[in-house]
């Protein structure tokens, strides 16, 4: 479990380089975990963070924290695995900020399954928010920056996206697909 105040005093000292002042990220399963720190870690950096998961489980705290950081906080809940929640999910962040500059996607899931026993349920579900969220995050928030004509995009994958590992057939799957939808998508979008 993260230790939000170790995180935030580690987050504002080792980033005074790295300033996002007057910058809107939006952090894709940003309650916990990884995604968690990466939304406190921006908002230290001066940007104000928009979270997002399925649950309001842990979204409250990770907005408390950068919101004292002095940044504004907000949470959306949102599930990525259904386009239309994902484009509501970017029209409330345009009303409540007016821009985004940083997309996260954060979100994923891991089924350890062996090959022979992977069922159908547990393919989509790891498909379904690892690589399809992912990509209609990025097509959604990709037209937003697209209109800026500036903005970022973070794709978070897993080294086993290019070795596999034993018990990990769709996760790797998942993972191989971000690494190349991420390159399509630069290649697409850099102009």
């Amino acid at each position: 479990m993260i230790d939000l105040n170790q995180l935030t005093n580690l987050a504002s000292t080792t980033l005074e380089r790295f300033r996002l002042d007057n910058k809107v990220a939006l952090v894709v399963g940003g309650s916990r975990g990884l995604g968690q720190a990466m939304a406190l870690a921006l908002s230290s950096a001066g940007a104000d963070v928009c979270v997002v998961a399925r649950s309001t489980q842990d979204l409250q705290k990770t907005v408390e924290a950068i919101s004292k950081m002095g940044k504004m906080g907000k949470s959306i809940v949102s599930d990525v695995t259904c386009e239309e929640e994902v484009e509501k999910m970017v029209e409330e962040v345009m009303k409540l900020f007016g821009r985004i500059d940083i997309l996260v996607n954060n979100a994923g899931i891991n089924i350890p399954q062996w090959a022979t026993e992977v069922t159908e349920e547990a393919w989509d579900k790891v498909i379904n928010l690892n690589l399809k969220g992912l990509f209609f995050c990025c097509q959604a928030v990709g037209k937003v920056m697209i209109q800026q004509r500036k903005g970022k995009i973070i794709n978070v994958s897993s080294t086993m996206g290019s070795v596999g590992l034993e018990r990990r057939a769709a996760y790797s799957s998942s993972k191989a697909g971000v690494n190349l939808l991420t390159k399509v998508l630069a290649i697409e979008w850099a102009p």
